[in-house]
Protein backbone atom coordinates (compact mmCIF):
# COMPACT_ATOMS: atom_id res chain seq x y z
CA UNK A 1 0.00 0.00 0.00
CA UNK A 2 1.43 3.68 -0.91
CA UNK A 3 2.62 5.84 1.83
CA UNK A 4 0.12 8.31 0.06
CA UNK A 5 -2.62 6.06 1.41
CA UNK A 6 -3.78 8.68 4.23
CA UNK A 7 -3.34 11.76 2.31
CA UNK A 8 -5.55 10.09 -0.94
CA UNK A 9 -8.81 11.26 0.31
CA UNK A 10 -7.39 15.05 1.27
CA UNK A 11 -5.48 15.07 -2.22
CA UNK A 12 -8.68 14.42 -4.27
CA UNK A 13 -10.42 17.15 -2.36
CA UNK A 14 -7.86 19.95 -3.37
CA UNK A 15 -8.98 21.82 -6.12
CA UNK A 16 -7.76 25.16 -7.95
CA UNK A 17 -9.58 27.62 -5.17
CA UNK A 18 -7.95 25.85 -2.77
CA UNK A 19 -4.30 26.79 -4.43
CA UNK A 20 -4.50 30.92 -2.50
CA UNK A 21 -5.54 29.46 0.66
CA UNK A 22 -2.29 26.98 0.33
CA UNK A 23 -0.41 30.39 -0.56
CA UNK A 24 -1.30 31.56 2.36
CA UNK A 25 -0.60 29.06 5.09
CA UNK A 26 2.65 28.28 3.40
CA UNK A 27 3.54 32.21 3.98
CA UNK A 28 3.48 33.13 0.80
CA UNK A 29 0.46 35.69 0.50
CA UNK A 30 2.14 39.00 0.95
CA UNK A 31 0.81 41.96 3.23
CA UNK A 32 -1.37 44.88 1.37
CA UNK A 33 1.32 47.28 0.06
CA UNK A 34 -0.35 49.75 1.60
CA UNK A 35 1.13 48.15 5.21
CA UNK A 36 4.29 47.07 4.16
CA UNK A 37 5.47 50.26 2.41
CA UNK A 38 4.13 52.43 6.10
CA UNK A 39 6.10 49.46 7.81
CA UNK A 40 9.08 50.23 5.20
CA UNK A 41 8.86 53.30 6.35
CA UNK A 42 8.64 53.21 10.46
CA UNK A 43 11.69 51.29 10.52
CA UNK A 44 13.44 53.95 8.64
CA UNK A 45 12.40 56.89 10.66
CA UNK A 46 12.90 54.24 13.98
CA UNK A 47 16.65 53.81 12.59
CA UNK A 48 17.26 57.97 11.95
CA UNK A 49 16.06 57.94 15.29
CA UNK A 50 17.90 56.11 17.18
CA UNK A 51 20.89 57.39 14.50
CA UNK A 52 20.24 60.91 16.00
CA UNK A 53 20.61 60.13 19.47
CA UNK A 54 24.12 58.22 18.90
CA UNK A 55 25.17 61.62 17.59
CA UNK A 56 24.22 63.45 20.92
CA UNK A 57 27.64 64.54 22.27
CA UNK A 58 28.68 64.72 26.07
CA UNK A 59 27.67 68.05 26.36
CA UNK A 60 23.81 67.68 24.79
CA UNK A 61 23.37 65.20 27.26
CA UNK A 62 24.80 67.42 30.25
CA UNK A 63 22.96 70.61 29.09
CA UNK A 64 19.66 68.39 29.87
CA UNK A 65 21.05 67.00 32.99
CA UNK A 66 21.60 69.87 34.51
CA UNK A 67 18.65 71.81 33.79
CA UNK A 68 17.49 73.53 37.08
CA UNK A 69 13.84 74.04 36.38
CA UNK A 70 12.96 72.22 33.25
CA UNK A 71 9.39 73.03 31.76
CA UNK A 72 6.78 70.76 31.78
CA UNK A 73 6.94 69.61 28.35
CA UNK A 74 10.62 69.28 29.11
CA UNK A 75 9.94 67.07 32.37
CA UNK A 76 6.92 64.84 29.71
CA UNK A 77 9.97 63.34 27.40
CA UNK A 78 12.01 62.79 29.96
CA UNK A 79 9.58 60.44 31.57
CA UNK A 80 8.65 59.04 28.88
CA UNK A 81 12.12 58.05 28.03
CA UNK A 82 12.36 56.60 31.34
CA UNK A 83 9.22 54.63 31.27
CA UNK A 84 10.79 53.09 27.73
CA UNK A 85 14.00 52.50 29.26
CA UNK A 86 12.70 50.46 32.39
CA UNK A 87 13.79 53.96 34.86
CA UNK A 88 11.37 55.72 37.84
CA UNK A 89 9.36 58.65 35.42
CA UNK A 90 11.39 61.06 38.02
CA UNK A 91 13.48 63.54 36.60
CA UNK A 92 15.89 63.38 39.52
CA UNK A 93 16.39 59.83 38.80
CA UNK A 94 16.63 60.50 35.46
CA UNK A 95 19.53 62.63 36.21
CA UNK A 96 21.42 59.80 38.04
CA UNK A 97 20.19 56.60 35.79
CA UNK A 98 19.70 57.98 32.49
CA UNK A 99 20.90 60.79 31.74
CA UNK A 100 24.64 60.40 31.01
CA UNK A 101 26.91 59.96 28.48
CA UNK A 102 27.28 57.26 26.80
CA UNK A 103 24.89 55.30 28.85
CA UNK A 104 21.68 57.16 27.19
CA UNK A 105 22.75 56.91 23.81
CA UNK A 106 23.83 53.04 24.29
CA UNK A 107 20.85 52.54 26.13
CA UNK A 108 18.70 53.78 23.08
CA UNK A 109 20.88 51.95 20.61
CA UNK A 110 20.08 48.42 22.61
CA UNK A 111 16.88 48.89 22.81
CA UNK A 112 14.50 46.49 21.22
CA UNK A 113 11.81 47.49 20.04
CA UNK A 114 10.11 44.20 19.42
CA UNK A 115 9.36 43.63 22.56
CA UNK A 116 7.94 46.64 24.26
CA UNK A 117 5.21 45.44 27.35
CA UNK A 118 1.71 46.83 26.38
CA UNK A 119 1.58 48.62 29.40
CA UNK A 120 4.72 50.67 28.30
CA UNK A 121 2.92 51.27 25.56
CA UNK A 122 0.04 52.87 26.89
CA UNK A 123 2.20 54.93 29.04
CA UNK A 124 3.88 56.53 26.38
CA UNK A 125 0.78 57.14 24.96
CA UNK A 126 -0.05 59.29 27.90
CA UNK A 127 2.80 61.49 26.95
CA UNK A 128 3.74 61.64 23.70
CA UNK A 129 1.36 64.03 22.68
CA UNK A 130 3.83 66.94 22.63
CA UNK A 131 5.01 70.12 20.82
CA UNK A 132 8.49 70.91 20.98
CA UNK A 133 9.72 74.46 19.61
CA UNK A 134 12.12 74.79 17.03
CA UNK A 135 14.80 75.70 19.80
CA UNK A 136 14.19 72.98 21.44
CA UNK A 137 17.02 70.94 22.81
CA UNK A 138 18.90 68.59 21.01
CA UNK A 139 18.96 66.09 23.74
CA UNK A 140 15.15 66.55 23.89
CA UNK A 141 14.51 66.50 20.53
CA UNK A 142 16.79 63.11 19.85
CA UNK A 143 13.81 61.78 22.83
CA UNK A 144 10.82 62.82 21.73
CA UNK A 145 11.78 61.84 18.56
CA UNK A 146 12.54 58.17 19.57
CA UNK A 147 9.97 58.11 21.22
CA UNK A 148 7.40 58.61 18.31
CA UNK A 149 8.65 56.68 16.33
CA UNK A 150 8.71 53.97 18.61
CA UNK A 151 4.75 54.22 19.08
CA UNK A 152 4.53 53.95 15.34
CA UNK A 153 6.28 50.81 14.97
CA UNK A 154 4.42 49.54 17.62
CA UNK A 155 0.73 50.91 16.09
CA UNK A 156 2.21 48.93 12.98
CA UNK A 157 2.57 46.00 14.35
CA UNK A 158 -0.87 46.20 16.06
CA UNK A 159 -2.26 46.35 12.18
CA UNK A 160 0.41 43.90 10.62
CA UNK A 161 -1.06 41.31 13.01
CA UNK A 162 -4.48 41.96 11.81
CA UNK A 163 -3.73 41.46 8.61
CA UNK A 164 -1.43 38.26 9.00
CA UNK A 165 -4.74 37.00 11.13
CA UNK A 166 -6.72 37.60 7.24
CA UNK A 167 -4.43 34.52 5.50
CA UNK A 168 -5.24 32.40 8.24
CA UNK A 169 -6.94 29.33 6.96
CA UNK A 170 -9.57 26.87 7.82
CA UNK A 171 -8.53 23.91 10.14
CA UNK A 172 -9.38 21.34 6.71
CA UNK A 173 -6.70 23.19 4.60
CA UNK A 174 -4.42 23.32 7.34
CA UNK A 175 -4.66 19.44 7.53
CA UNK A 176 -3.68 19.10 3.73
CA UNK A 177 -1.12 21.44 3.86
CA UNK A 178 0.99 19.58 7.33
CA UNK A 179 0.30 16.55 4.76
CA UNK A 180 2.42 18.08 1.87
CA UNK A 181 4.08 19.11 3.98
CA UNK A 182 5.19 15.74 5.95
CA UNK A 183 5.47 13.86 2.62
CA UNK A 184 8.14 16.09 1.25
CA UNK A 185 10.22 16.67 4.59
CA UNK A 186 9.37 20.53 4.52
CA UNK A 187 10.42 22.40 7.90
CA UNK A 188 9.36 21.85 10.90
CA UNK A 189 5.95 21.30 11.67
CA UNK A 190 3.88 23.14 14.57
CA UNK A 191 2.98 20.46 17.13
CA UNK A 192 -0.40 22.65 17.87
CA UNK A 193 -1.29 22.17 14.01
CA UNK A 194 -0.54 18.12 14.03
CA UNK A 195 -2.72 18.20 17.06
CA UNK A 196 -5.35 20.07 14.96
CA UNK A 197 -4.87 17.43 11.80
CA UNK A 198 -5.69 14.45 14.46
CA UNK A 199 -8.69 16.73 15.60
CA UNK A 200 -10.05 16.97 12.18
CA UNK A 201 -9.27 13.18 10.76
CA UNK A 202 -11.78 11.99 13.67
Amino acid sequence: RSTLFPYTTLFRSLKAAHVPELLKFLGKAPLPEATTKALEEAEVSYASAVAAAQQLTDADVETLSDMPKPSEVIVSVVEAACIALGVTPDYDTAREKLLSSPHLQESIQKYDKTAVPPNVVKQLQRRSAVSLPADALPCVTALNNWIKSLLQLDALSDDIATERAKLSVSPAMQVLCLSVCDIFGIGHLDEDLRSEERRVGK
